[in-house]
């Protein structure tokens, strides 16, 4: 079972808990931001962040990412790679 499958009763959470994950992974495989460092590094703070959300120890508030973590957000779901319509 996938991290985010125990939300079964907040498809919000699950969205951004795999939103997250993807960008984590497609960072790892440099398929984002392979020439630019800095939002290399503000998309997996941004994708680690989300994985948090709905624990109590997480993320609360989209606003606690960075501005930059913010950009990098933004530019990577309008890259169209995360497959977030698509959470089992």
């Amino acid at each position: 079972m996938a991290y985010y499958e125990s939300y079964e009763d907040n498809p919000q959470f699950r969205k951004l808990i795999k939103l997250g994950r993807d960008m984590i992974t497609l960072c790892e495989e440099n398929k984002v931001f392979a020439d630019d460092d800095a939002k290399w590094n503000a998309c997996v703070t941004a994708g680690n962040k989300l994985t948090t959300v709905g624990t109590t120890y997480g993320m609360q508030d989209i606003r606690e990412l960075s501005p930059l973590e913010r950009l990098a957000l933004r530019e990577f779901m309008e890259s169209g790679l995360s497959e977030i319509n698509e959470v089992p």
